[in-house]
């Protein structure tokens, strides 16, 4: 599963989206980090969010 798609449906909960990948948690705590010194607030816009999902999904799938 891709992490950013795994992090989005958790609901950027941590215990969740590490075991969805089957990591450690400090893992998931440490990329998102990295995300936001990129995108800064985007990625918790609800918006960017629901639209991020179904993309990702697809790109998963095909």
């Amino acid at each position: 599963m891709n992490p950013l798609l795994a992090w989005l449906l958790g609901g950027s909960n941590v215990p969740d989206t590490a075991a969805r990948l089957h990591v450690h948690p400090q893992t998931v705590r440490y990329r998102p980090r990295q995300l936001e010194k990129l995108f800064g607030d985007t990625l918790c816009a609800p918006g960017t969010r629901l639209e991020l999902i179904p993309a990702l999904q697809a790109t998963s799938t095909g």
